[in-house]
C-alpha cells in the first residue's frame, strides 16, 4: 500500500512541480481520496492527506466571477488562463514523473546489483501441457520441449514465435501439422546430455468454433540473467532498453484488454490486487520492480483519453488546438469531465468489490 501511495503522490508532484515551474496558481495537493485525516493550509495551497490512499489530486482556483475566488478573471496565473504549451507541460508532468522514477529505479539497480535481461532464442517453450490426454502429449511432445519449426516454417524469436504457433494451431483442426522440437539440456526438456531433434506430427481437435486446438501452454524461448552495467553510461542504456520493454508489454496489455474485453475482462484488477500482489515481494530487487512496474501502469493508464485521466485533458487540449485555439464552452468541458469522474468512480467501485471478494475465497 506504501509503495502504491509513493507512486501516486510522485505522479501529483509532477503535475505540482510543473505548475509551480510556470508560476502557475495551485490551490489544493492532496494525497488520497475521501475524508481529510490531515490538514496544512500553507499562504496559497493547501495540503492533505486522506483516508484512502490509492490515489492523488492536484487543485487548480476557480477562474471566474465567483465571490470567494481571490483571483480575478483574467489573472495570467490561472491555469486556464495559460497558453496550450503551458497546459500541456502541466497535464503530461504526472506521466512524465512516473517515467522518470521508472527510469531512475532502473538504472539504480543496473549499476548496483543488475538488472535481469531476457535473451530469447529462436522457437517456443513448451512449460506445461494441458491434461494427460491432450492431443501434444499423444502426438509425442513432453513438457520442456522448444518448437523450432511448425507447418515448415522455422521459428524466430520472442512473442512472435507464439503468436505464430497460436494461429498454426487455430487454423489447422483436424489436419496434420508436421512440429519440429529440440529435446535435452538445450531445450530444457529431459536433462540428456545432448539435446535432440525430434519431429512430430499433431492433428488439432476441431472447437465448436471451428478453430484447432492441442492443449499445450506456450512461453517465448527465453532465459533471464542478471546483468550489471560496466558504467553510468551504460546503465543508462541499459534503463533505458528496459523501461521502454516494460512499456510495450503494458501497451500490449491494454490493447488486448480493448480489443479481446470478454476474453480479458477476468484479469482487471483495482488497487487491492495490485496490493496484494506486491505484498509477497521476496526481495529488495522485486520491491522496485513492483514499483517499476506500478509506474509504467500508471502512466500510460493516465494517458489514456478518457474524461477525468490526464489522457482525456490532453484530448480536450487537442480539440482547442484544433478549433484555432478557441476553448470549447465551460459548461460542456465540465460536464465531459464530471462524466468521466463519475465513470472512473463506478469503476474503481466495481474493482474493489471484486477484488475484495476475490482475496476473501
Amino acid at each position: 500500500m506504501a509503495a502504491l501511495s509513493f507512486v501516486v503522490t510522485f505522479h501529483e508532484c509532477g503535475h505540482f512541480a510543473a505548475a509551480r515551474l510556470r508560476n502557475i496558481h495551485v490551490s489544493q495537493f492532496s494525497i488520497g481520496f475521501g475524508p481529510c485525516l490531515f490538514r496544512y493550509r500553507g499562504p496559497e495551497v493547501e495540503y492533505s492527506v486522506r483516508l484512502f490512499p490509492f490515489g492523488g489530486f492536484v487543485a487548480f482556483p476557480e477562474s471566474s466571477e465567483r465571490s470567494d475566488s481571490k483571483y480575478a478573471e483574467d489573472d495570467a496565473g490561472l491555469l486556464r488562463n495559460r497558453p496550450i504549451s503551458d497546459r500541456l507541460l502541466v497535464i503530461s508532468a504526472g506521466v512524465l514523473a512516473n517515467f522518470v522514477l521508472a527510469f531512475g529505479i532502473l538504472w539504480g539497480q543496473s549499476v548496483n546489483s543488475g538488472l535481469e535481461m531476457t535473451t530469447y532464442g529462436p522457437g517456443v517453450r513448451v512449460p506445461e501441457l494441458s491434461s494427460t490426454s491432450s492431443v501434444a502429449r499423444r502426438a509425442g511432445l513432453r513438457e520442456g520441449d522448444v518448437i523450432t519449426s511448425i507447418g515448415g516454417f522455422d521459428l524466430a524469436r520472442g512473442e512472435r514465435a507464439v503468436d505464430k504457433v497460436v494461429k498454426t494451431v487455430r487454423a489447422n483442426p483436424d489436419r496434420d501439422i508436421e512440429v519440429v522440437v529440440k529435446r535435452g539440456n538445450d531445450g530444457a526438456g529431459d536433462g540428456s546430455a545432448a539435446a535432440q531433434v525430434v519431429n512430430v506430427v499433431v492433428r488439432p481437435e476441431k472447437l465448436d468454433d471451428g478453430s484447432g486446438r492441442i492443449g499445450i501452454q506456450l512461453t517465448p524461448n527465453a532465459e533471464t540473467n542478471k546483468v550489471k552495467a560496466a558504467n553510468a553510461l551504460d546503465g543508462a542504456f541499459m534503463a533505458t532498453k528496459e523501461t521502454a520493454r516494460i512499456t510495450k508489454l503494458v501497451l500490449s496489455g491494454f490493447g488486448n484488454l480493448i480489443f479481446h474485453f470478454q476474453q480479458n475482462v477476468d484479469k482487471l484488477a483495482g488497487p487491492v490486487a495490485i496490493v496484494a500482489s506486491g505484498q509477497y515481494s521476496k526481495s529488495l530487487y522485486e520491491f522496485l520492480q513492483f514499483i517499476v512496474v506500478i509506474n509504467v501502469n500508471l502512466a500510460v493508464l493516465n494517458l489514456l483519453p478518457l474524461p477525468g485521466l490526464d489522457g482525456g485533458y490532453l484530448a480536450l487540449l487537442g480539440a482547442e488546438a484544433a478549433r484555432g485555439g478557441k476553448k470549447l464552452p465551460e459548461n460542456v468541458e465540465n460536464g465531459i469531465n464530471q462524466l468521466g469522474f463519475l465513470f472512473l468512480l463506478v469503476l474503481g467501485s466495481a474493482l474493489l468489490v471484486k477484488d475484495t471478494i476475490k482475496l476473501t475465497q
